[in-house]
């Protein structure tokens, strides 16, 4: 991940008191990383933090911590205005894409933790319209498999990459 963009949003409070999710974003694959989180600070955050990290001038990001972080791991933070969310674009339209989700199909709205990877996984296998590609595929390769695909399909697993029969 040679750039990635780096967002918290806030999501209404669980009974388990879980209020937001720190969501990472590669910008080339457009595969994120999300994680439900009851309180957030640097260090909480600091486990997102790539090569080129584009966040929110926020205080949990600006702090000894992440510097030590960014020294440690020879990374660069990119500070960018938290009130002009074109400035990181691309995680602004994942929050925006999983709250819609969790909008969309979820009754009780307070049990997001439990359908937050159900979310990503289904984010991560959909063929994403600027790459023509899933960020699934771009990462590994090729199509993921489903344990269904192959219980009912036994030469699923034998596809090469991008999902073409060998």
């Amino acid at each position: 991940m040679a750039q990635t963009g780096v967002d918290i949003t806030n999501l209404p409070k669980t009974d388990d008191s879980y209020c937001c999710i720190v969501v990472a974003m590669d910008h080339f694959s457009k595969r994120p990383e999300a994680r439900s989180l009851k309180y957030y600070t640097a260090e909480s955050v600091g486990k997102f933090l790539f090569e080129d990290v584009i966040c929110r001038h926020l205080r949990e990001f600006v702090n000894i911590v992440s510097a030590d972080l960014h020294k440690l791991t020879g990374t660069q933070q990119h500070i960018t205005n938290a009130y002009y969310p074109q400035a990181n674009g691309f995680v602004e339209q994942q929050n925006h894409t999983i709250k819609y989700t969790f909008i969309k199909s979820l009754e009780d709205r307070s049990n997001w933790v439990e359908c937050l990877s159900a979310v990503l996984f289904a984010y991560r296998t959909v063929k994403h319209s600027s790459t023509h590609f899933t960020p699934f595929q771009i990462l590994y390769n090729r199509q993921v498999t489903l344990s269904v695909e192959l219980q009912h399909n036994p030469t699923a697993k034998d596809r090469d990459s991008f999902g073409c029969e060998t």
